[in-house]
């Protein structure tokens, strides 16, 4: 009772204030409540707030989200930011880095793509605000127009007037989503190299991880994401939409050699892909047991102390936007829904000849 009464204080004093005026209150509350002492870091806060003609917005993200999933959910809170003109940043970091109460460490975001200023620099100006870790921010009338209201401003993937919805969602990464000048020196170049003229191509997005059967994910992460077709069961449909479509070559996006292998084994010379440092999926099944098994024995990875390898880290997500990049550069597109799919899509801007997205059988509501 006393929750649900807290929560209904909190829609409507949210309701009857302005929102940074609500968010000013909230965060001196979160700061006096002896309840947030543990977890105080996770809510968003003012670092400092005095008039100033450039006012910050930091938006928090830690590894529990890959790098794509950063951009699909922080696209709309860019664009809210700066309907309440700030400009907005992205911190993308370890788990331990806020904890600690640190910003802009060691900022994943940065590795690809581009930002008005560091996090360290905007640290230093007299209006910054920090959001809350792991939320999205979205504007009503945008989230209205373009997203599905009831999913709390996820931008979702659309196969209904995809088109212009594309090419709408397109306007805002090209302001939010640009990449570094080298990192898109090297893409382009990559694909100068492998997309030649006269190719007609079929982007296929492959996740494979997200096709394993419904006993092996139970009780795990994968139920609540998007059930796609193992490769077996894809092949055919790329031959299929290869041919409607009058495609001449097939790109694939892949985290596994496996199906690299399979697919070359099926079209040949047709078959394009980068150089990307793949696994097997026999090691991967492996290590997905071996982590069942720790998060049953109650051993589950703690985000919020999470240290990685940074440099291997990076160049696997450098690789994986890489191939995402040329599947956005493809003639037509086939794949399920995920991230990747998504950020392909919209950096695409509506202008895939063909579409086809494949049915998702968790009928996942973030996707």
């Amino acid at each position: 009772m006393i929750v649900k009464f807290k929560q209904m204080a909190y829609f409507f004093i949210d309701k009857l204030m302005g929102y940074m005026w609500f968010q000013s209150l909230w965060a001196w509350y979160v700061s006096k409540n002896p309840n947030y002492d543990n977890g105080r870091y996770k809510n968003a806060f003012f670092l400092s707030k005095k008039k100033a003609k450039k006012r910050y917005c930091i938006f928090r993200c830690q590894p529990s989200w890959a790098i794509l999933a950063v951009a699909r959910n922080t696209l709309m809170s860019c664009e809210w930011a700066d309907n309440y003109n700030m400009i907005p940043l992205i911190d993308f970091e370890q788990g331990n880095t806020y904890k600690s109460g640190c910003l802009g460490k060691d900022n994943f975001w940065e590795w690809a793509f581009k930002q008005p200023i560091t996090i360290k620099e905007a640290l230093k100006n007299q209006y910054v605000f920090v959001g809350a870790i792991n939320t999205i921010y979205s504007n009503k009338k945008i989230r209205s127009q373009l997203l599905n209201p009831d999913n709390r401003g996820h931008v979702i993937i659309k196969e209904d007037n995809w088109k212009e919805y594309y090419r709408q969602l397109n306007v805002y990464a090209r302001k939010w989503w640009q990449l570094k000048d080298d990192v898109k020196n090297k893409f382009d170049n990559t694909y100068d190299k492998l997309f030649k003229p006269g190719m007609k191509i079929l982007g296929v997005f492959l996740r494979e991880e997200f096709s394993l059967s419904q006993d092996a994910i139970k009780g795990s992460k994968y139920e609540s994401h998007p059930h796609h077709l193992s490769i077996d069961e894809i092949v055919p449909l790329i031959k299929k939409y290869m041919k409607e479509w009058e495609c001449t070559h097939v790109f694939a996006s892949s985290m596994f050699e496996d199906s690299i292998e399979m697919l070359k084994m099926d079209f040949g010379d047709k078959l394009i892909y980068t150089s990307r440092e793949r696994m097997q999926f026999k090691s991967w099944i492996t290590e997905w047991d071996n982590y069942q098994t720790e998060v049953k024995q109650g051993r589950e990875r703690d985000w919020d102390n999470y240290e990685g390898d940074l440099e291997y880290a990076k160049k696997l997500s450098l690789e994986y936007v890489e191939e995402v990049y040329g599947i956005s550069m493809c003639d037509c597109f086939l794949g399920g829904k995920a991230s990747g799919t998504l950020i392909a899509c919209i950096w695409n801007g509506g202008n895939f000849e063909h579409l086809k997205i494949l049915e998702d059988s968790h009928k996942s509501a973030g996707y």
